[in-house]
């Protein structure tokens, strides 16, 4: 909750678990879009929480019943009660940086690729990915290859993000000499692209002198794959030449559309097994809801209302 340039963070529900973490820590992280601030706390005296609970009931009508004061009553009876609804005092920033990849830090996003390889979460995201870029549930940067593996021959999936330099299209490889890459060049190039429809590429290697603006493009528009590039985002051009060498880029060439815009049968299964793991996760959290109990009243409430952002 906000009040000129002061924040407060209010604990409807009494001393919840981000609450016991904050006040173990001594600081709390905000997170806003793409920004993420983190501040130091201060928690807030009886004395100074009555108006901030006031003020709090007026405006967040979500949590209401949780109060036994309503609105309208005096800041005493919020003074009454706010050994029951602790409030903390954002003070000093700690630190404002933006958010990298897909919400997960650079440390632990190089650590799932150690050496090269992805471990069982990468792998795991990787399957995750793969199906929804396949669906085209996301923009159409992001895409899915489809190569034959060069010493089994069956085929591999790649979840990937394009650059895009003018009107082509180019495939960046963010860890350097891996899988696809070298799947990729055994295939000679011949390979099918996945966004909602099959797509037949012939995939071209860029020469080094010439990936400079494609991986320049690439770490501007692709985040997934900033913490594997070794030069910040916004650098000059003569940076990224520099590492040019180490990160092969293909360039897509469209051939042909596949004759069958079916998914695989290994995919939609998949698909099947993801949306019935989010049924399962929205039921349990339902049920566990349900059973909360519910502090100042004498009935439980049917339902946890979500607190305000």
């Amino acid at each position: 909750m906000c009040q000129g340039d002061r924040i407060w963070l209010v604990a409807p529900y009494g001393a919840v678990s981000w609450l016991l973490n904050a006040r173990a820590s001594g600081q709390v992280s905000l997170r806003h879009g793409r920004s993420e601030h983190a501040y130091k706390i201060r928690e807030v005296t009886a004395g100074e929480a009555g108006p901030i609970l006031k003020h709090y009931v007026e405006v967040a009508s979500a949590t209401r019943s949780y109060f036994r004061a309503g609105v309208g009553a005096p800041s005493s009876e919020f003074e009454a009660e706010a050994c029951l609804h602790p409030v903390l005092e954002l003070t000093e920033p700690v630190n404002n940086r933006p958010v990298k990849g897909f919400g997960i830090s650079d440390q632990s996003a190089r650590a799932m690729y150690s050496g090269g390889r992805g471990n069982i979460a990468a792998r795991r995201f990787a399957r995750v990915w793969g199906t929804v870029f396949a669906l085209g549930l996301v923009p159409r940067r992001w895409v899915t290859l489809e190569v034959p593996g060069r010493r089994t021959g069956r085929l591999c999936r790649f979840p990937l993000g394009m650059a895009d330099v003018g009107d082509r299209w180019f495939l960046v490889s963010m860890l350097g000499e891996c899988d696809w890459v070298r799947n990729v060049r055994a295939a000679e190039g011949h390979v099918v692209l996945r966004h909602r429809r099959a797509r037949q590429c012939t995939l071209t290697e860029v020469p080094v002198s010439e990936r400079g603006p494609i991986i320049r493009r690439y770490v501007d528009k692709v985040p997934g794959g900033r913490p594997h590039i070794p030069v910040q985002r916004g650098a000059p051009l003569e940076a990224f030449q520099a590492i040019a060498a180490s990160h092969p880029v293909f360039e897509i060439n469209l051939v042909a559309w596949r004759t069958t815009q079916k998914l695989p049968l290994a995919m939609v299964n998949e698909v099947s097994f993801i949306a019935t793991v989010l049924l399962v996760v929205g039921a349990l959290l339902s049920e566990r809801a349900a059973k909360l109990p519910c502090p100042n009243r004498t009935q439980p409430s049917p339902r946890l209302p979500m607190p305000p952002i």
